[in-house]
């Protein structure tokens, strides 16, 4: 019980800074060797798939995807569904990640420090037993 009551706090705590699909520059260092990170939020379950159609991510910050899948006591169980994210261009080769909310509910990418600023990163969200969606994210920085 004490491990879910962190789990939840810490969850709170993080949701409550993260602005889906904006650019959040910080003083903290990242996991990238910078700061700065963008969040952009994955949710889907029985039916459905949704993440913000576009996202403005920073050159040489995180982009973190937190999955949020429906958690009904239904036949299938999302929070071990596969998701996978990858670029749908050899320019956005470097968007390849994949996770299941059970083992890490956030997932992180490195965006790259040389990205033309206005470029438009395209990519592929494909979430085991419900689909794919096509979004799409712009450099800022």
């Amino acid at each position: 019980m004490r491990r879910i009551m962190t789990v939840l706090i810490a969850t709170m705590l993080v949701s409550g800074c993260a602005k889906d699909g904006k650019l959040i520059l910080s003083s903290v260092p990242n996991n990238c060797g910078s700061t700065g990170h963008t969040f952009t939020w994955i949710k889907y379950g029985d039916s459905h798939l949704a993440a913000l159609e576009l996202s403005n991510i920073g050159r040489d910050a995180e982009w973190r995807f937190r999955l949020i899948p429906d958690r009904g006591a239904g036949p299938i169980a999302y929070t071990d569904a596969i998701v996978t994210i990858t670029g749908k261009t050899a320019a956005d080769a470097w968007v390849n990640i994949s996770g299941q909310h059970s083992t890490d509910p956030v997932l992180i990418l490195c965006v790259p420090a040389g990205l033309v600023i206005g470029a438009d990163v395209n990519y592929m969200i494909d979430v085991q037993w419900v689909g794919e969606l096509d979004p799409r994210a712009r450099v800022v920085m």
